[in-house]
């Protein structure tokens, strides 16, 4: 019985021993913690790119206000400034202004026009015409496009006066050189015109449909 009694507790040492040198001898390996690089971009909201074209204001009279990239609302202007891509020029009920777009276009804003620079690159300009009027003449050979509501059109050569009315028609007026006009059908058919020297294209945004005088 005594006997016993001495053999457990040394079975018992003899077990917790080699666990407790086992626990103190294990190891671990740490998995390095990953860090993800800081992001670099070139764009910039103040700054259009730097190979996009600006434009000059040439003339200005009446009430004009211009959006910069930055802002929220439109602020006055009262002198010829430069304008780039992403910005906004409009003129008021007395307002007109005058621009020209390095050497690829002039471009007069009647009174009541919205003009929007959406892109000013060399090989692709793009401007919107919300409402208003502007007369734009050509100088480069690439072709200057407008998009006004559901229609884009593409300045091939010459001078154009291009109108939206507050009833969504929309009356381009060639008169000299050539444009064509794309727009999508009520049936989501697209079509392409040719305006000519001397022709004019009314355009019905609440039916997509034209007529050529």
């Amino acid at each position: 019985m005594k006997a016993l009694l001495f053999f457990l507790p040394a079975l018992a040492l003899g077990i917790a021993i080699p666990l407790l040198v086992v626990n103190q001898t294990r190891t671990y390996e740490l998995t390095p913690s990953r860090t993800t690089p800081p992001l670099h971009t070139r764009f910039s909201l103040s700054e259009a790119p730097a190979d996009s074209l600006r434009a000059t204001i040439t003339r200005l009279s009446g009430e004009v206000t211009w959006e910069s990239r930055t802002a929220s609302s439109a602020s006055p202007l009262t002198a010829p400034r430069i304008l780039q891509q992403g910005e906004i020029l409009t003129t008021g009920q007395s307002g007109t202004a005058s621009l020209t777009l390095a050497d690829t276009c002039s471009i007069t804003l009647s009174p009541d026009t919205e003009l929007n620079l959406i892109q000013t690159l060399p090989a692709n300009i793009v401007l919107e015409i919300p409402l208003g009027k502007i007369t734009s003449e050509k100088k480069c050979s690439e072709p200057i496009s407008i998009r006004s509501l559901h229609l884009l059109l593409s300045q091939i050569e010459g001078t154009l006066q291009f109108s939206v009315m507050d009833d969504g028609t929309i009356i381009i007026a060639i008169t000299d050189g050539s444009a064509q006009v794309a727009f999508n059908n009520t049936d989501n058919v697209s079509t392409v015109l040719t305006i000519n020297t001397g022709e004019t294209l009314t355009y019905d945004d609440s039916t997509r449909t034209t007529d050529i005088e």
